[in-house]
């Protein structure tokens, strides 16, 4: 063989490599959006599944969802800090926040 010919077969061998490189890349990507389209409808599972048994928890379940209901209290909690130091407050029916001393929610009309 000669050096053209070892050029030539480098080459494609280069060529071969960097495809190889490239659909690797693109199967990688595809993995990772399916992983994060799963892990969303895990979470819409849990939520779904959170509202309709409502206290009726399964055993297994109970703690893990009594924690995620805590969590979800004190980020309520710490929400509610931040809208009381700028003068908001959250209407009770649509959860929008209002200006501290307005009579009735803007966004829905319920009386605040």
């Amino acid at each position: 063989m000669d050096i053209f010919d070892k050029l030539e077969q480098t080459g494609k061998d280069l060529v071969a490599s960097v495809k190889s490189l490239t659909d690797t890349s693109a199967i990688k990507i595809k993995i990772v959006e399916k992983e994060k389209q799963i892990e969303k409808m895990y979470a819409l599972i849990g939520k779904k599944y959170i509202s309709l048994v409502g206290e009726n928890l399964a055993p297994e379940l109970a703690s893990e969802i009594n924690e995620l209901k805590n969590q979800i209290k004190k980020l309520d909690e710490l929400k509610q800090k931040i809208n009381s130091n700028n003068n908001v407050v959250v209407c009770p029916k649509c959860k929008m926040p209002c200006e501290k001393y307005v009579i009735y929610c803007p966004h829905c009309g319920n009386k605040m």
